[in-house]
């Protein structure tokens, strides 16, 4: 088995169990992807948005994006379906305006 850090930025750590939590660890299969993590990180944490896996681009319509090892996600061929590795790292960002 394999793990993987997850950090969390800006007011998505206030919504996970009340508390600030900047990163996690959670271990994963071969073969497990950014989809698979996701749904994880939304069982784990009660209060995370919720994802809708219907097209790759659903990700711009729950208010963050998702960088692996320093790539943004929507930039990568594969999306939601690049397969993790050990000691990936997953940053889960607000997107911010300005006005």
């Amino acid at each position: 088995m394999s793990t993987v850090t997850v950090k969390i930025f800006g007011p998505l750590r206030e919504t996970v169990y009340g508390k600030k939590i900047d990163k996690i660890e959670i271990d994963i299969h071969e073969g497990e992807t950014i989809r698979d993590l996701l749904v994880k990180v939304s069982h784990i944490f009660t209060n995370f948005p919720k994802i809708s896996f219907e097209k790759d681009d659903e990700i711009t319509k729950t208010g963050f994006w998702i960088f692996i090892n320093g790539r943004n996600l929507m930039h990568l061929n594969e999306k939601f379906n690049i397969k993790l590795k050990n000691g990936d790292i997953i940053s889960i960002v607000p997107a911010v305006t300005g006005g």
